[in-house]
């Protein structure tokens, strides 16, 4: 699994990043439920989606509707899950324990 990060925002939106480039494959979906039971609804990227980049904050739009869990990914080896109710606003929640420098 590659290091990758989310961060859910006061205002809903969600930040993702990766520490690895060139992934292409995103994924973001939010659920209603803990566990990603049932297809989900797509989140929207804030801009387009190029090729990951080591360290490059990617923002995506507040997900429609309550939430219960949210994973984000460049790639099925970069995705990131977190939960509603575990996660604190503001912070960068790390898949692993490796991390990388953010451009923000």
């Amino acid at each position: 699994m590659h290091p990758s990060a989310v961060r859910a925002n006061v205002d809903g939106s969600i930040d993702y990043v990766t520490c690895v480039a060139d992934s292409s494959d995103w994924y973001a979906k939010s659920f209603a439920s803990e566990r990603a039971t049932d297809d989900g609804i797509d989140i929207a990227p804030l801009s387009d989606l190029a090729p990951s980049d080591e360290g490059r904050v990617v923002h995506f739009s507040r997900p429609s509707g309550s939430w219960k869990m949210v994973s984000i990914g460049a790639s099925v080896y970069s995705t990131m899950t977190i939960h509603s109710d575990a996660v604190p606003l503001g912070e960068w929640q790390w898949a692993n324990d490796d991390t990388c420098a953010i451009a923000e």
